[in-house]
């Protein structure tokens, strides 16, 4: 999905300003002392009091953040992580852990529909990659067409689907090893992704 990222804000606010918020707030698993949710998708940070380098103290407000659309086409808000370190907070991933059970500890989310920014949580689901894959076929948002020829090498592991989902993860924050485990190869391969050097000829729908 193109776009600057000035037009991906805007529309993640349309998008934002269409939802009903129809329940109160709670923490998102995962960043309890840093962030809340509502089933609708809204999303803020929390006050807190944050140390400097230089062993002083102030007080962060609370305040409301306005996601951005990804060029993927996933809303995700980007919080400063400890070191300084920027990392990305997927709505449909965060509205998931705070109120879409997961007795099984499967790792992904689906839409339902389809709709990337439908975020309502009967709409969410977690799935293996196996399912998200079946998923993503059954409501057309791949198709062996689309998926091109990267996949069709005889060494190819990956399809680019999956591909797709990785550079989701990676906007996440999730570890290369981590990454690398759920698919089934190597961190040396999700980084070559993750620096756009291999997989960059296609986009997934």
């Amino acid at each position: 999905m193109g776009g600057t990222d000035r037009e991906r804000r805007l529309m993640a606010s349309r998008i934002l300003r269409n939802a009903e918020d129809v329940d109160s707030w709670v923490d998102v698993p995962g960043h309890e002392s840093r962030l809340q949710i509502t089933r609708s998708g809204r999303i803020r940070s929390k006050e807190r009091i944050v140390r400097s380098r230089y062993n002083s103290t102030r007080k962060i407000p609370q305040n409301e953040l306005t996601p951005m659309l990804s060029k993927a086409g996933y809303l995700y808000v980007q919080i400063v992580a400890s070191g300084g370190k920027k990392r990305n907070v997927l709505l449909h991933r965060a509205v998931a852990m705070a109120f879409v059970a997961n007795a099984h500890g499967k790792p992904f989310v689906n839409h339902k529909d389809g709709v990337k920014t439908n975020n309502d949580p009967s709409n969410l689901e977690w799935c293996t990659h196996r399912e998200n894959m079946q998923h993503a076929f059954s409501t057309g948002l791949a198709t062996y067409q689309k998926l091109g020829a990267g996949e069709d090498s005889p060494a190819a592991k990956l399809t680019w689907l999956a591909v797709s989902e990785i550079r989701s993860l990676l906007e996440a924050g999730h570890s290369h090893a981590r990454i690398a485990n759920a698919f089934g190869v190597s961190k040396g391969t999700i980084g070559f992704i993750h620096r756009n050097e291999t997989w960059v000829n296609k986009c997934t729908g």
